[in-house]
């Protein structure tokens, strides 16, 4: 069954809400993208390095400590190259529109460099990131981390404001409600018709099935906080090395132990570890959790034809 309106204001939250309250918090060193930008990397990284920061967050033009590392820019690059600034606002366009410029700038690295690329995201930046894997990265690329990637996005669905019929018609209504009131009350200026969230919306097979599958040639891992646990549901939800960490989505509460164990992965070293505590609050928090939308229900989805892990438990099956 569609999900309801209050379960998917839950869904949503976690992307559009969550890294504004983050963002409050005084200082930058919550912030994981501040590993690498803020010191030179160790040299015997062998990458140049392309961190992709999350929604909501900006960039005032200031250069990362190393020459090897560029912040990735939601506005693309100046004509000298070098990444433009950008607003919050900048970072709600469409997923196919950052992959565009995700290419243009990994292209302009590598040129520069010389040398093989890795890309760094968090929350948008990973599922960015991600997505550029999926739809043909530059050979360049061998490395990928993401931050509070988003797992299991799309658990819902609601039609564009234009069209008068499909799955969450009402929902979709509701939720522009709700945002709306949120605003006005002087909340994030944020909406579920984001070309961002669309992308989400969209696309959501991929991102519930494919997000944590491996890339052939591509080394990769993924630091979970905590807070993960309330949003992947009981099951197999990766299939690629992850490090599960105390913290919340898009912040991080031990910048030391991530920092060491980043630098460990870029400079080849297996990277793992696995909380006890996880299972037990996927399992807690399954009941607030958005009902899925299955797959095969809905005519938006229908050119994707792969199992449903909302159903199977598992991800990264093949397609039917």
């Amino acid at each position: 069954m569609p999900a309801t309106p209050v379960a998917a204001i839950l869904a949503l939250a976690v992307p559009l809400l969550i890294p504004p309250l983050v963002d409050t918090v005084p200082g930058d060193d919550l912030r994981a993208e501040a590993v690498v930008l803020d010191r030179p990397l160790p040299t015997d990284v062998p990458q140049a390095v392309i961190v992709l920061a999350g929604y909501r967050s900006s960039y005032a033009g200031t250069a990362p400590a190393d020459d090897r590392v560029e912040r990735f820019s939601y506005r693309g690059l100046g004509p000298d190259g070098t990444p433009l600034p950008y607003r919050p606002q900048d970072t709600t366009i469409s997923v196919a529109d950052s992959v565009r410029l995700l290419d243009e700038q990994v292209k302009r690295l590598h040129r520069r460099t010389g040398r093989p690329i890795a890309l760094i995201g968090e929350s948008e930046g990973a599922m960015v990131a991600r997505s550029y894997l999926e739809q043909g990265a530059h050979p360049a690329v061998d490395t990928l981390a993401m931050f509070s990637p988003l797992i299991n996005a799309g658990r819902a669905y609601y039609p564009p404001p234009h069209e008068d019929r499909g799955w969450g018609l009402v929902t979709g209504w509701q939720l522009r409600l709700v945002f709306g009131v949120i605003r006005l009350v002087g909340g994030p200026d944020t909406g579920p018709d984001e070309p961002f969230i669309r992308s989400l919306v969209d696309d959501a097979p991929f991102y519930r099935n494919q997000l944590m599958c491996p890339v052939p040639g591509i080394r990769m891992l993924a630091f979970i906080p905590t807070t993960t646990a309330a949003e992947a549901p009981p099951g197999e939800y990766s299939r690629i090395p992850f490090f599960q960490m105390p913290g919340v989505h898009g912040g991080l509460l031990n910048r030391t132990l991530v920092a060491d164990r980043l630098i460990a992965f870029l400079t080849g070293e297996p990277i793992q570890q696995e909380r006890d505590e996880y299972p037990l609050l996927q399992r807690l928090s399954a009941a607030w959790q958005a009902p899925p939308l299955p797959i095969g229900a809905n005519p938006a989805w229908s050119q994707f034809r792969q199992p449903d892990p909302a159903f199977t438990g598992k991800v990264c099956q093949p397609a039917d």
